[in-house]
């Protein structure tokens, strides 16, 4: 994992390479894996005003949100 935050009661993970680039967890210890909105090198994230926001550094779509 590249990056890991906490918003909302919910940890969120982006990674920057593999096929679980967004991964999820209630607690920190157990982790749902998510698929990314694109395949891109995905280097941080933050939450804020209500929304995850995700940035990578390559690709077409290079921000991802989500609640």
């Amino acid at each position: 994992m590249n990056e890991v935050v906490f918003g909302n009661g919910l940890f969120v993970a982006v990674s920057s390479d593999g096929t679980n680039r967004v991964m999820t967890s209630e607690d920190g210890e157990n982790w749902a894996h998510h698929e990314a909105a694109e395949a891109n090198t995905w280097q941080g994230i933050a939450y804020g005003d209500g929304k995850f926001v995700a940035i990578s550094s390559d690709g077409v779509n290079r921000v991802m949100t989500s609640p």
